[in-house]
């Protein structure tokens, strides 16, 4: 995290639920934008804290991606 801060990139991608769940979930809520894919799980698995996705249709966050 501390690198992808340093680097401060225009989107991170993750592509599996490992790299969702440490990378994205610390993202949520930041600036640098997050697409996720490759997701084994729903991404209503991850909504907790913080809260990320408002609904499928309108995220209404930082995170979006494809399952």
């Amino acid at each position: 995290m501390k690198e992808i801060q340093a680097f401060s990139p225009d989107v991170v991608v993750t592509l599996d639920d490992n790299a969702f769940r440490t990378v994205a979930m610390a993202l949520a809520g930041s600036k640098t934008p997050v697409v996720f894919s490759g997701l084994n799980r729903m991404p209503e698995t991850y909504e907790s804290n913080p809260p990320w996705l408002a609904s499928r249709d309108a995220p209404g966050s930082n995170i979006t991606g494809v399952i």
